[in-house]
């Protein structure tokens, strides 16, 4: 905040690290672990859930947050996309700025229209 860390970076690897045991699935995100109000995830990732697929997924690994709002009976389908979609399309580097494009985005953005 401001230039300054507020939350000490030892919670945050205590709160995002196992905790508590929870399976024994490895396929399963949901057998990952628990931290401290965190889920741990496959991948080296952890997440904060909702409700029916409401979840704030973290991959340090990418440097990526993925916030996600659903309602989702089949959430274990839903993190399923994360890994087999999302994750493989990631670059390992940033990509150069392209002007143009962000220009075309933008207007398809503003042909949206907002309320």
């Amino acid at each position: 905040w401001n230039g300054k860390q507020i939350i000490p970076e030892t919670w945050v690897e205590q709160a995002t690290s196992k905790q508590v045991e929870n399976g024994s699935n490895p396929n399963s995100d949901w057998n990952q672990g628990y931290g401290f109000q965190f889920w741990r995830c496959r991948h080296g990732a952890f997440r904060g859930d909702g409700m029916a697929g409401q979840f704030c997924i973290v991959i340090p690994e990418q440097d990526v947050v993925v916030a996600m709002t659903a309602n989702c009976r089949d959430m274990q389908a839903e993190l399923n996309v994360v890994w087999d979609k999302l994750l493989p399309a990631l670059e390992p580097e940033a990509i150069p700025n392209d002007d143009a494009a962000l220009s075309q985005l933008q207007a398809a953005i503003d042909a949206l229209g907002r309320e």
